[in-house]
């Protein structure tokens, strides 16, 4: 985020915007890394912030996730304002203090599955089973 907020201090919106949706979407792909599961696309990345949702019942995961896309889409649109995109940089900040305190499995609660992240698909359910 110090990356975004240098971009967004200088005036280029569209890089501060890339480097927030990056920002936030390490911290997407260390929560799925530490389950064993992929996060190489935006459909993975939703799906373990629908599974975090579940996780820890904060459904604010699931409206700022929602956001960062928005900031992300705004890097190849560039139909954001300063306001509107100071804004949601905030938001993106919001996201990642939770995906901070959200805690990620134990070692040996992930480990067997960690070895084959790559190659594992899933989805969420509609009863939030994988």
């Amino acid at each position: 985020m110090l990356h975004a907020d240098d971009q967004f201090n200088a005036g280029d919106f569209l890089q501060a915007s890339e480097k927030a949706w990056g920002a936030a979407a390490q911290f997407l792909k260390a929560h799925a890394t530490s389950r064993g599961l992929p996060h190489s696309g935006h459909y993975h990345l939703r799906q373990v912030a629908n599974l975090l949702v579940r996780e820890t019942g904060a459904g604010r995961i699931g409206e700022l996730f929602a956001i960062c896309e928005s900031v992300h889409a705004n890097y190849y649109e560039a139909w954001m304002s300063a306001d509107e995109l100071e804004q949601r940089l905030a938001n993106v900040r919001e996201l990642i203090t939770l995906l901070e305190e959200t805690p990620m499995p134990s070692p040996s609660e992930s480990s067997d599955s960690q070895s084959n992240h790559r190659e594992r698909q899933f989805f969420v359910t509609r009863d939030g089973s994988i």
